[in-house]
């Protein structure tokens, strides 16, 4: 639902989901991209702080009062670069989605370059990722790394 930007469709199905199956660990993220395409950061973030995503910072809450959406994913992507750094471990896929949101293509692609190297599992699902982030539609990185993983190109 959330791909053919039908997010209130999307809100009512997750709701559902997780009415029958509360430990569903799919549902919650997905429920949060649709409180946040509706525009519900509030409800995105209070979804999202139930499966442990933010424990990385220090003051989350903090964080998301005083700079809203936008500066948590700075300090997210931020965090989890210091641990990558210190680990040499990160969701590159999660990283890469931070970047994308914060419009840092570039720096997005990256990420999704070092998860298909890491044959990650979810990025099978970055065909679409072009629907929540369009400057990747045409970005030549993202058509080739389409065209590795065989997977459809973005279309009108």
């Amino acid at each position: 639902m959330l791909g053919t930007g039908n997010y209130e469709a999307g809100l009512s199905q997750c709701e559902k989901a997780l009415s029958i199956d509360p430990k569903n660990n799919f549902a919650p993220t997905t429920l949060s991209r649709a409180y946040l395409y509706t525009g519900d950061t509030l409800k995105w973030y209070e979804t999202l702080k139930g499966v442990n995503i933010f424990d990385v910072l220090n003051s989350p809450d903090s964080i998301f009062q005083e700079q809203g959406y936008y500066g948590l994913h700075e300090a997210l992507a931020r965090a989890m670069e210091e641990i990558y750094i210190q680990s040499g471990k990160i969701n590159s896929l999660y990283q890469a989605r931070n970047y994308a949101k914060l419009g840092d293509i570039n720096r997005a692609m990256d990420y999704y370059e070092l998860a298909y190297e890491e044959k990650f599992g979810l990025l099978t699902y970055v065909s679409g990722d072009y629907i929540f982030y369009p400057e990747l539609k045409d970005n030549p990185r993202y058509i080739t790394l389409l065209e590795k993983m065989k997977l459809p190109l973005p279309s009108d």
